[in-house]
């Protein structure tokens, strides 16, 4: 895995690159990343009616579906399936798109297919899809699918959640996350580890912060919920990027980290340079995560780190892939 094109020169090459040719679309938030080994490439999708997926080698990009809003993205050694924002199921096999809505029975009343993930030895893939809702109105909860490569299995009366927002392959099991519940799922049973996972990080704790560019002391909890979450192979252990509330005139976040691994929790606040701060609750809270094999890229926003489980290193600003 650390021999990939670096994740930090990839992103930081999408907010540079004229995408595919110049189409002039490649402003979208990137909301899905992942390698995909037979095609040597990222995949990557954006958001919006106009969103797109696209391959991209670390030089050239090339455009492989357009106008879905992609939500998440998935790949073994030879497939890849991709989740759209309409519940749309789609797999790539590097040459063609197939759709797998109906054959997944994501057609009707379902939402966002947020979540895919693919484990290596049970040679399954897990899929979740948030609440389905409509002008306002609640349809129905999210789905969680087992899919096998040719059958879909409906897991979803098996675990008390309406909503599946991520779900990450670890070591020997699943770790989900929806309605601020964690569950462990390894193929058979599930595990409510909830409380293991948060501990006593839900608590209020204190940390140093720079606010307006004056340095304070800021009281803060832990916001059970997330933004992004990814399994580190090397480090063996999952990673989570969350939010914690500081109370300031005004509603505060200031991103905070947790790191699981399967035992005990370990949570980190203190960001090298000014953390992204939130002033409004109308402002949205975002950013995503991903482990190279060498260290997690932490984004958010136009904020950019590497870190390693130790040692903090701003993200190289350059648009090539090493």
């Amino acid at each position: 895995m650390s021999q990939l094109p670096r994740l930090t020169s990839l992103i930081l090459a999408f907010t540079l690159l004229p995408l595919a040719g110049g189409t002039g679309q490649g402003m979208a938030d990137v909301t899905a990343v992942e390698w995909y080994p037979r095609g040597k490439c990222w995949l990557i999708g954006t958001s919006g009616p106009q969103g797109l997926l696209i391959a991209y080698n670390g030089k050239s990009a090339e455009i492989i579906v357009k106008d879905f809003c992609i939500r998440s993205i998935a790949c073994n050694r030879t497939h890849c399936l991709i989740g759209t924002a309409n519940g749309s199921l789609l797999a790539y096999n590097g040459q063609e798109i197939l759709d797998l809505t109906e054959e997944a029975c994501f057609s009707k009343d379902v939402g966002s297919v947020e979540a895919i993930s693919w484990s290596p030895s049970l040679r399954k893939w897990l899929i979740g899809t948030s609440a389905y809702w409509k002008s306002g109105k609640f349809f129905g909860p999210g789905k969680l699918i087992l899919y096998d490569g040719s059958n879909f299995s409906d897991l979803t009366h098996l675990c008390n959640l309406s909503s599946f927002e991520f779900i990450e392959w670890g070591a020997d099991r699943w770790l989900i996350f929806g309605n601020s519940t964690f569950l462990e799922f390894d193929g058979q049973d599930f595990l409510n580890v909830t409380e293991k996972v948060y501990g006593n990080l839900l608590v209020n704790h204190t940390v140093t912060a720079y606010v307006n560019e004056e340095k304070v002391e800021l009281e803060y909890s832990f916001q059970k919920w997330i933004c992004s979450m990814d399994w580190s192979e090397e480090k063996r252990c999952w990673l989570t990027l969350g939010y914690a509330d500081v109370p300031l005139p005004g509603p505060t976040s200031i991103p905070a980290l947790l790191m699981y691994d399967g035992i005990t929790s370990r949570y980190i606040v203190t960001f090298p340079e000014e953390p992204v701060m939130r002033t409004s609750i109308e402002e949205t809270l975002g950013g995503f995560i991903r482990w190279n094999g060498e260290y997690w890229l932490i984004c958010l926003n136009t904020y950019r780190q590497n870190w390693d489980g130790q040692n903090w290193e701003a993200s190289e600003n350059q648009g090539e892939a090493s």
